[in-house]
């Protein structure tokens, strides 16, 4: 299904290059609970037990600065990379990371050995949808949620909620002519 190889290739194949870290510390559902959580959004406060924010969450913002910040939000490389991977597939996300690594600057251009999803559908842009996804499923890939499914199965996030939230969020900001929202546009694109 769909859902399995996306899976699949977010935790298993190009997870590593997309977020930087070990491929053991996405393979176990508890390691990535204990090694991602404050990366998603978990708080507590005294006397209280935890949760994960929506918007106070450091992987989706370029330089976190402690909470939500429309004009940092959505702009991590990470959910890029992460898209790219989706749509371009693994070995750009490579190239992308090794690139953004050397810090040069420029387009990097990676030609894909076979046909991309980008490739089969036309993608030449960037949607609001496909940011406010790439948000959610960088979420649920360092979670410990076991599945991809509407609802966490282990962090009870309501990943259905998220994204139409996200979406919400960039849409209303395209509605109004937000400059932070059309540079996430930008930058996406």
């Amino acid at each position: 299904s769909q859902r399995s190889n996306t899976s699949n290739r977010l935790r298993h194949v190009a997870g590593a290059a997309i977020f930087d870290c070990s491929a053991t510390d996405l393979l176990d559902p508890n390691d990535r609970l204990e090694i991602f959580r404050e990366q998603i959004g978990w708080y507590a406060e005294e006397g209280r037990s935890g949760a994960y924010s929506s918007l106070d969450v450091p992987i989706l913002h370029a330089d976190w600065s402690g909470e939500y910040d429309i004009k940092t939000c959505f702009l991590n490389p990470v959910l890029m990379r992460l898209y790219a991977g989706l749509i371009r597939g693994p070995r750009v996300v490579t190239a992308m990371l090794k690139h953004q690594k050397s810090g040069r600057d420029g387009a990097l251009v990676v030609i894909p050995k076979s046909d991309t999803m980008e490739h089969i559908f036309g993608l030449d842009h960037t949607e609001p949808g496909a940011i406010a996804g790439s948000a959610v499923l960088a979420v649920w890939t360092l979670s410990g949620d076991t599945a991809l499914r509407d609802r966490g199965d282990k962090t009870n996030i309501d990943y259905d909620a998220r994204f139409d939230e996200y979406l919400e969020i960039l849409l209303v900001g395209l509605q109004d002519g937000s400059q932070s929202i059309l540079n996430v546009l930008r930058e996406w694109d």
